[in-house]
């Protein structure tokens, strides 16, 4: 059985600032709940959090670790394409079009370029949030 323990972060948070401890593991309640949200099998976004305007750059940033950890993952092993391509249809509309014309493993070395031209311009947007606060 699950035990869950909260405690406050910080009362000048939001309700969602308490930090919960699951098996072990310490998250705030807002982390737990963002990844209890199912996301693009690629990248690990949700519509959901994309639209949370005062979050964007930590969903960039989230974006962005998820789709290094794939870049890793089909560098390593290019047979990771047939894992995500029959999950296509439950990915976000970027990841879909990344996928565009993906295949087979033969198809990995595009992948992993078209992956590292998405994280960039997910830092150049990360950039633009940062200059505009």
């Amino acid at each position: 059985m699950r035990t869950t323990e909260a405690t406050s972060l910080d009362p000048a948070r939001t309700n969602l600032g308490y930090l919960i401890s699951i098996s072990g593991v310490t998250m705030t309640i807002e982390d737990y709940l963002a990844d209890l949200t199912p996301g693009c099998p690629l990248c690990g976004t949700s519509e959901t959090r994309q639209s949370r305007r005062e979050l964007r750059a930590r969903d960039l940033q989230r974006r962005i670790t998820q789709l290094r950890q794939r870049l890793e993952d089909i560098e390593r092993s290019p047979d990771e394409i047939n894992r995500l391509r029959p999950r296509i249809s439950d990915m976000c509309g970027t990841c879909q079009m990344l996928m565009t014309c993906i295949s087979s493993p033969t198809d990995a070395a595009e992948l992993c370029e078209r992956i590292r031209k998405q994280i960039t311009d997910l830092e150049e947007e990360i950039n633009e949030l940062a200059r505009a606060a």
